[in-house]
């Protein structure tokens, strides 16, 4: 599923920024929890209380916090509060409550428009205006991610795009 992508990409994240020294929160919904938080995840929490994938990501990144909360902006607070310099949103984009610094898209690269509908109608979540210059595409899969628009690499927005990711 496309879920676990995300998940997948957010803790390739997570682990290349705790290798740097950052201090990481991962605030997700808990699909399936109990607890509709904001409530920081232990590492020997009940799946019942916080989602399957809540707790892998918890007992996987033993350095980060990993809140579960419906109310986004809500666990975006608590982990600030703890004192984490980057939160990753698992499977975030429809938050509009929270206007991030930047955003990573996961696409399937087989084929990531699909019919280019959004749902229910195909697998776009958000129209592709929604995605910004700044933004970094992820593809996961098999595929070169036919149907999606290609940056010329001599052009002046592809190095503002890099910088922006830097470090």
């Amino acid at each position: 599923s496309e879920a676990r992508w995300m998940t997948t990409c957010v803790f390739h994240l997570a682990s290349l920024a705790l290798a740097r020294g950052r201090r990481v929160a991962v605030v997700t919904r808990g699909y399936g929890a109990a607890q509709e938080g904001p409530a920081a995840v232990a590492p020997d929490g009940e799946v019942a209380a916080f989602g399957d994938e809540a707790l892998l990501l918890r007992r996987a990144l033993s350095e980060a916090v990993v809140i579960v909360s419906r109310d986004r902006a809500a666990g975006v607070a608590l982990a600030t509060s703890r004192g984490c310099d980057l939160v990753l949103l698992d499977d975030g984009l429809q938050q509009t409550r929270i206007v991030p610094k930047r955003q990573v898209v996961v696409f399937g690269a087989e084929a990531p428009l699909g019919n280019g509908a959004l749902l229910p109608l195909g697998p776009l979540r958000d129209p592709l205006d929604a995605v910004r210059a700044e933004d970094l595409v992820w593809l996961h899969g098999e595929g070169r991610g036919q149907g999606l628009p290609r940056v010329d690499v001599r052009s002046r927005t592809a190095p503002i795009a890099a910088e922006a990711w830097r470090g």
